[in-house]
This record gives structure tokens, C-alpha cells and sequence, in this order.
């Protein structure tokens, strides 16, 4: 399972910053952006993935493992804006941050888009490779 896990974990990593990448260079974003988003993802979905994978798979008892894979992506994508907000010095709230980073859809793009699309492509991708 932890094998499995590493590998979906890193094929998500890539595929992330593949669309990562295309989306900035569309909406034509400085290259400290781009460096600062890579640096984001990689820190979250390396840290956060594998661990909140090991424990909802431990805790929460699933039939199939794409609803394993489904819940704990939904859950990485709750943690995406507490880590901004532990990152940036100002005086939003933490209610704030998850709003703006949804309503502002510049802000949505380069922040949850890609994990999001990359998700949905790896998720299919298991499936079809019969990986979990």
C-alpha cells in the first residue's frame, strides 16, 4: 500500500506541475510566482498526501481505493489555504483566505486548478492502470 501510495503521490506531483506550469504561463505570471507556486505544491502534496493517505486508510474503512484516493485528495485540497495562510503575513483570517482563494478566480487558477485537474487525470489513470 505505501508503495503504491509513493508512486500515485509522485505521478501526481508531475502531472500537477506540468499543468501548473502551463496555467502561469498562460495567465503570463512572473517567474517568482511560478517558483513560489512550484515550492507550495511540492511542500503539500509531498508532505500531505502520503500522510493524510495513511491515515484515512487506517481510520476510514472504504470499499475500493478510489474513494480512498478521492477523500484523501478532497483533504489536501482543505489544507491548500492553511498553508497559505500560515505563510503569508497579513491580516486576513483564516475564513478570509479560503474565500478569497475560491471567489478570486486568478487566485483559484494558479492555486487549486492544477491540483485539481491533476487530480481528476491520476485518479483515472490508477483506475485504468489498476495501480490501487
Amino acid at each position: 500500500m505505501l508503495k503504491k501510495l509513493a508512486i500515485y503521490t509522485l505521478f501526481l506531483i508531475g502531472v500537477d506541475f506540468f499543468i501548473n506550469l502551463v496555467i502561469n504561463f498562460i495567465q503570463h505570471n512572473a517567474g517568482s510566482v511560478i517558483i513560489t507556486s512550484v515550492i507550495l505544491r511540492a511542500v503539500c502534496i509531498l508532505v500531505f498526501f502520503p500522510f493524510v493517505g495513511i491515515v484515512i486508510s487506517t481510520l476510514v474503512k472504504v470499499k475500493g481505493n478510489s474513494a480512498l484516493l478521492i477523500i484523501t485528495t478532497l483533504t489536501v485540497y482543505a489544507l491548500f489555504p492553511v498553508v497559505i495562510y500560515l505563510l503569508k503575513s497579513n491580516n486576513k483570517s483564516l475564513p478570509e483566505v479560503y474565500i478569497d482563494l475560491h471567489v478570486q478566480f486568478n487566485l483559484f487558477a494558479v492555486v487549486f486548478l492544477p491540483y485539481l485537474l491533476a487530480s481528476v487525470i491520476c485518479i483515472l489513470m490508477s483506475n485504468r492502470l489498476r495501480l490501487f
